[in-house]
């Protein structure tokens, strides 16, 4: 299944989702397989295991879908505002307001319907909120919708947002640190496991599903906050010269083919500007990660030890 994936992506491969929800139905009861009656509006779950049903439409019109993308659309318009209002003069604060707007930018998403927090609700401490999908397959569909990721959306808050680089504890005999449910984001590139972890989902081909990491960055030089990242990293974060096609190429679905897994054809110059711009978004997402509006250590209990 997925023979077509490239290998760094094998391992994350799960079958189309209509397929697992299908298996999803029948552990909950069902004896027969669903379809919805003619004429009648599909529900999510019947829909999904339904061939002659259009999966991204009924996903789309999910009352939790419906209310997360409109949740989501006016934290963005929010925080755009805000920037262009007056934003904060600290570096620190700029650096995290940029996280939230990256982290909430439906246009890092292949088909610009998912953002980070799509799948890492703030309702429910930056995980999957989704009732549907969390009775059922527990993990989330990606931006194409007719896959599914491989594992339940974790928390970023806290232990994820203040994990270690991943090392060998002497001590207590055990890998500690990193991130990702398996430690695969190891903090050794970037010195932040929550970073490296920030930058997984947009080239997944199963979450965002983005061909180039370049594409990422091309969409956010095209964005309304260009202006704060150019503030925070400097003028020269979107001094590319894109190529013609840069659209089409972004817009088509990852994996890359495999004789081309860079396809926004960039000089070696503009590919290193394009590499650090992709390295600061990471880090701008682990920054808002780690502030108080998402790891608040307001716990009644430790707030009553103290």
């Amino acid at each position: 299944m997925h023979s077509h994936l490239p290998a760094r992506w094998a391992r994350f491969a799960f079958p189309p989702l209509a397929m697992i929800i299908a298996g999803a139905f029948a552990t909950l009861g069902s004896k027969a397989r669903p379809t919805p009656a003619e004429g009648a509006t599909p529900t999510l779950l019947a829909a999904l295991c339904s061939p002659q049903v259009d999966v991204a439409a009924v996903i789309a019109k999910d009352p939790d879908v419906i209310r997360i993308n409109a949740e989501l659309d006016t934290v963005f318009a929010a925080t755009v505002a805000q920037v262009r209002s007056g934003p904060p003069t600290s570096r620190y604060e700029q650096i995290t307001l940029l996280g939230k707007l990256l982290l909430n930018d439906k246009s890092l998403s292949v088909n610009r319907n998912v953002a980070c927090e799509t799948c890492h609700g703030p309702s429910v401490a930056q995980t999957g909120v989704v009732d549907i999908i969390n009775r059922t397959i527990v993990a989330y569909p990606g931006s194409a919708f007719n896959l599914v990721s491989a594992r339940k959306p974790q928390t970023y808050r806290y232990g994820a947002a203040f994990a270690p680089i991943l090392h060998y504890d002497e001590a207590r005999k055990t890998l500690v640190g990193g991130n990702f449910w398996d430690m695969r984001a190891t903090g050794v590139t970037l010195a932040n496991p929550a970073a490296e972890q920030g930058q997984g989902p947009p080239l997944n081909p199963l979450e965002m599903a983005l061909p180039d990491p370049a594409c990422a960055v091309y969409r956010i030089s095209r964005g309304p906050y260009r202006a704060l990242f150019e503030r925070v990293w400097g003028p020269q974060s979107f001094a590319i010269n894109w190529p013609a096609n840069v659209e089409k190429v972004c817009s088509t679905p990852a994996p890359a083919p495999a004789n081309d897994s860079l396809p926004v054809h960039l000089t070696s110059t503009d590919r290193g500007i394009a590499s650090a711009s992709y390295n600061f978004m990471g880090l701008a997402m682990a920054s808002y990660e780690a502030s108080p509006e998402i790891s608040p250590f307001s716990s009644k209990f430790d707030s009553a030890l103290a």
